[in-house]
This record gives C-alpha cells, sequence and structure tokens, in this order.
C-alpha cells in the first residue's frame, strides 16, 4: 500500500505518513517535480531541466541528490521504497502525493475590522469566481485582501496563497510567480498546464496583489484559469478597474471616521505610544481624509504630533 506523502515546499519539508523530513530548497524542487508529473517515470534529463534549467551541469547533479533523498526518505536507502529508479526510464514516487502546500503569511499588527467592505470582499468571493479589489493608493487594499484570505482559509481544503509578482507585470511573470506558489515546472507558456494544476487542487483561493501596470494578456489568463478551474477563486487588486467577464468590482475607499480613529489609536500603541484624546484623533484623522496609509504614518509619529 503506497505510503502518503504531503508536500510543504513553503517550509522545506515533506511529511510521510505524519512524520516531517526537512529538506534543502533544491530537495524539495526534485520532489515537487516527481509529484506534479506522478504517477509517471521522470527521467534525469527533465529533472535537469525543470530543477537546475539547461545549464545545470549534467545529470551526475540529478543522481547525487536522489541519493541525497533516499537518504532522508528511506527506511533502507540501498533499497529504495519512496523513490525508485526505473531501469532505462527515469525516477518514479511511489507514494500517494498531494500537490504542494500553499502558504499564505497572516499581515503583521493588530488589524481593525473594515466590516462593510470586508463583508463585501467577501460576497464576491462566494459569489463570483473573481472578486478585483479597486481604489486608490493608500486605500488598504492589500491590507483588506489579506485579512479576508486569512478569515476564509478553513473555507478552502486546496490551500489559500498570497501571488507576489512584483512590478512590470506581464504574462510570463505571472505565470512564473503562479507555478512557484503551486512549485510546478512549465512547460512552454503555462497557461494551460497551471490551469490543470489548479483544478486538481479543488477549492482553493489566490490572492494577486497590485496589478496596475498588467496587460490584457495577463487578465485574460487569470480568466482562463478560473474557467478550466471551476473551484478556483481569486482575489485581486489594482488602481484601475479591468472589465472582466468573470470578475466582481469591489471599490475601496476611505475608512469610516470611528475605523480611522480605531486604526491611529492600535498603531500608536504599537509605537509605544498613547495616543491624544479621542476628538484630536477625529479631527486628526478627518484632515487626512480617513485613507489607512495615511492614518497609519501619522500614527507612527504621534510623539512629535503631540
Amino acid at each position: 500500500m503506497a505510503r502518503r506523502l504531503q508536500l510543504d515546499l513553503a517550509h522545506n519539508r515533506v511529511v510521510i505518513d505524519d512524520l516531517p523530513v526537512e529538506l534543502t530548497a533544491t530537495e524539495c524542487r526534485v520532489i515537487a517535480t516527481l509529484a506534479e508529473r506522478h504517477p509517471r517515470c521522470v527521467t534525469g534529463a527533465e529533472l535537469l531541466a525543470a530543477v537546475w534549467g539547461s545549464d545545470g551541469g549534467g545529470t551526475r547533479v540529478v543522481k547525487t541528490t536522489i541519493h541525497r533523498l533516499r537518504q532522508k526518505l528511506e527506511s533502507i536507502p540501498g533499497s529504495p521504497e519512496v523513490l525508485v529508479t526505473v531501469p532505462k526510464r527515469g525516477y518514479r514516487l511511489t507514494l500517494s502525493s498531494q500537490p504542494a502546500a500553499l502558504h499564505a503569511d497572516r499581515p503583521d499588527g493588530a488589524w481593525v475590522d473594515r466590516a462593510r467592505v470586508r463583508e463585501s470582499v467577501e460576497d464576491a468571493v462566494r459569489d463570483f469566481p473573481i472578486a478585483f479589489l479597486v481604489g486608490p493608493g493608500g486605500a488598504g487594499k492589500t491590507r483588506l485582501a489579506n485579512e479576508v484570505l486569512q478569515i476564509l482559509t478553513p473555507q478552502f481544503d486546496g490551500g489559500v496563497a498570497q501571488i507576489a509578482v512584483g512590478e512590470a507585470v506581464s504574462v510570463v511573470r505571472l505565470a512564473g510567480a503562479v507555478a512557484d506558489a503551486l512549485r510546478i515546472a512549465l512547460e512552454g507558456d503555462g497557461i494551460e498546464q497551471i490551469g490543470r494544476a489548479l483544478a486538481a487542487r479543488g477549492d482553493c483561493l489566490l490572492l494577486i496583489d497590485n496589478l496596475d501596470a498588467a496587460p490584457v494578456e495577463a487578465f485574460e489568463a487569470l480568466e482562463r484559469w478560473v474557467d478550466i478551474a471551476p473551484r478556483l477563486r481569486l482575489i485581486l487588486t489594482g488602481r484601475t478597474w479591468q472589465p472582466m467577464v468573470s470578475a466582481a468590482r469591489v471599490d475601496v475607499g476611505a475608512m469610516s471616521p470611528s475605523e480611522a480613529a480605531d486604526l491611529f489609536a492600535v498603531r500608536a500603541r504599537e509605537a509605544g505610544e498613547e495616543p491624544p484624546d479621542p476628538l484630536a484623533v477625529s479631527a486628526l484623522v478627518s484632515r487626512l481624509g480617513c485613507m489607512p496609509l495615511a492614518v497609519e504614518l501619522a500614527a507612527a509619529c504621534v510623539d512629535v504630533l503631540t
């Protein structure tokens, strides 16, 4: 009977039959590649290209890494039962494997609940494949989206993750960032491959942040993924709305005066300072337009303001 393997590559480890095993980042990528292509065999050349790139130095490095993995994973490394060699074909996992565990870190600092807009985001995630948070810089879109991600995590057995795509978003960069989170080696442009990998996970939720500079092709790729993987949900953030057939728009602007005052007080106390009296705080956050980033910056300087 095949033993059970769970990949937790966000922490560079695997869990075999509930026993955690620490791995190096390279060893993790090898296991991820084998798991992604399970149950078929993967040749040494395929592993070399997927893990090390075409200039990885020859298949000797593959054999060395396989040897190290067997020392960690096998009860008897000389008689492998987990990571086996199929003569003249390559390597194969004999385990019942699960996809790489998705992971999203909780934001630092206490959270001030923006109940009305948060509930709108949750409704959009429930009712539409894509929830698109739109608002000016400093409105707190990323923080809000990440908090919703944390709240909804128990509903998504396939995992949740925040995908970092950085600036100058392109289809290639977007696909690469999602593939990194899924721990899969892309073949070609990877759009269809990523869609299939997401579909295999079932219920999963991805936050893709700051799509301001993304081209139309990137949004087309996102819609293609939710088409291939109907149980996938996406939360997107950006300053401008990009019309999408599968998306619900959620506008994110200033906080309410009471929310902004609460945020100021929380951040001031986190900075080791006691906030001014409530009337002074109310007047200050009003002058700042109740915009979250401006309120947080002011709270960090409360000793100067008072």
